[in-house]
């Protein structure tokens, strides 16, 4: 439920991410998350208003929000669940993953 925010770009590199709830991640002009474990945005949102990069080892977005105004990159070497959530890229999108649910 916390949040997280820059008005110029957020970098941030994590074992793993719980931003569940109400939680949001933004960065204004970037936001890179590099998280070696799990990504879990459940009900989250990780937003920015430019461009976007998610290294995950997996991302789960069950109704969250992953969205940028800029191009958006969003890799992960397990799997990506998304249920009812949103990825969205005003600028183009790539996703890379093992599956996609």
């Amino acid at each position: 439920n916390g949040s997280v925010a820059g008005q110029q770009g957020v970098q941030l590199n994590l074992g793993q991410l719980t931003n569940t709830g109400n939680g949001s991640v933004y960065g204004k002009n970037s936001l890179n998350l590099a998280v070696s474990g799990a990504l879990n945005n459940d009900q989250g949102t990780l937003r920015s208003d430019g461009t976007l990069a998610v290294r995950a080892a997996s991302l789960s977005n069950n109704s969250g929000s992953v969205t940028s105004a800029g191009t958006a990159t969003l890799s992960t070497t397990g799997a990506v669940v998304n249920r009812g959530g949103q990825i969205l890229s005003d600028a183009g999108l790539t996703l890379s993953s093992a599956s996609l649910d």
